[in-house]
């Protein structure tokens, strides 16, 4: 008997409250996801963008749950309604291209859950930016990822690989680092990266990397201008 075919996955991040995170695990459960993983996160915005942003708590919970691509648009559109991502302090939910995928041998949306085919019109021309800098600088970084224009974006505290050439009593040493995240349209994301780029001397040896995702679809945007989160 031939082998199915393997629809292509794509993971999908929503950034909400803290305490959240668990409920829009359980909810995607209903509507193509597996399960998911909840990651402590901090937002970044100054007081004077809270408001546009629609996120007032600064403390986040960042879930990453992978879901095929037939399923995608589907849980987009139903945690955009469940957690009513166009009010007021709530959240943002965007997917990105998977593709590679090990550990799916047996998956329950595989038999659980219908999902009709994506709707291939929709065209979102955002970047997902990842910054990963050095603890020290996150403040400075943000401050000029805020200077293009852009909110900031949301945070979550990281460690390098261990020094062994300084040992503290004994114990390697980690360097702190931060893993910036900011979802912004294309021309912004490349501005974005030049300007940090700069900044940073990122050319230079332990001075972090920036890279920038294609953003499938997104859902909870806060328009002003180019204004995301």
């Amino acid at each position: 008997m031939d082998t199915p075919e393997i629809a292509p996955f794509s993971l999908i991040a929503v950034i909400v409250q803290r305490g959240i995170g668990s409920k829009v695990v359980s909810f995607s459960k209903d509507h193509g996801s597996s399960g998911g993983t909840i990651i402590h996160a901090y937002g970044t915005a100054s007081r004077r963008w809270l408001k546009a942003l629609r996120l007032d708590n600064i403390s986040r919970d960042l879930v990453l749950m992978l879901v095929r691509d037939n399923c995608e648009e589907k849980l987009l559109d139903a945690l955009s309604d469940y957690l009513h991502l166009g009010d007021s302090n709530t959240g943002i939910a965007f997917s990105l291209p998977v593709s590679h995928v090990l550990g799916t041998k047996k998956l329950s949306f595989d038999t659980e859950v219908t999902c009709a085919p994506p709707d291939a019109d929709e065209a979102v021309d955002y970047y997902a930016v990842f910054s990963i800098v050095r603890d020290l600088d996150r403040e400075d970084a943000v401050e000029k990822i805020r200077s293009t224009g852009a909110p900031g974006g949301t945070y979550i505290d990281a460690f390098g690989s261990a020094d062994m050439s300084r040992l503290i009593f004994n114990m390697p040493s980690f360097s702190e680092k931060s893993i910036i995240v900011t979802i912004a349209s294309h021309a912004k994301a490349r501005e974005i990266t030049e300007v940090l780029s700069r900044f940073l001397k990122i050319d230079e040896p332990g001075n972090g990397i920036i890279f920038a995702v294609p953003v499938h679809r997104v859902r909870g945007i806060a328009k002003e201008g180019e204004l995301v989160i």
